[in-house]
């Protein structure tokens, strides 16, 4: 007996998967549709994408002006903007408590932008309402760098603030920042 002859080789589409099949249909039957002018929906078919949600719009603080915002978030190139723009540099919060942005940079510890306020004529010895100015906000909080600089702009380094006339060297011997204290005492702090 002769052998069989070979089994010629299957078209391409019947090589496929047939799950790959399926999943061509309902697109074939949209195309279909589309072509003939229904409008019906395919209920195979999978919905379309959404877009993507837009972002929250960013929210300034309660209080906040846009550069005691920016100062807060440590956003120097805004902050910069802002002044060019004519930003008033010493503008206090709008809640009445006298806070400036270079306080809340301070309070902060964001070194770029006090430079940025300080180049810009920000005045380091203008107090809050409750009478504390940047110096004590920033040896609270022991940031060397910006008692550095606020020394070398000027800084009153004796100055009290608040009800019990808090020094910036008591507050900073008091929190334990010792970090700061060599700076006031080299600026004649008492």
């Amino acid at each position: 007996l002769p052998p069989p002859p070979p089994t010629p080789p299957l078209p391409k589409a019947a090589r496929e998967a047939p799950e790959e099949a399926e999943e061509e249909e309902p697109t074939k039957r949209r195309k279909k549709k589309k072509e003939e002018g229904e409008m019906h929906v395919d209920e195979d078919a999978p919905p379309p994408p959404q877009p993507p949600p837009p972002p929250p719009a960013a929210a300034v603080a309660e209080g906040d002006t846009l550069l005691t915002d920016a100062a807060r978030h440590g956003r120097a190139a805004d902050v910069a903007a802002l002044l060019a723009d004519g930003a008033d540099v010493n503008e206090p919060k709008v809640n009445g408590s006298g806070t400036t942005p270079l306080f809340i940079a301070c309070q902060e510890g964001h070194t770029e932008v006090v430079t940025t306020l300080l180049s810009s004529t920000a005045s380091p010895n203008l107090a809050t309402s409750a009478g504390f100015v940047p110096l004590h906000i920033a040896c609270e909080h022991g940031h060397a760098g910006i008692v550095t600089q606020l020394l070398a702009a000027k800084a009153n380094a004796s100055v009290r603030g608040g009800a019990a006339g808090v020094a910036p060297l008591h507050g900073a011997c008091l929190n334990r920042q010792v970090g700061v204290v060599a700076p006031l005492l080299a600026a004649r702090a008492s």
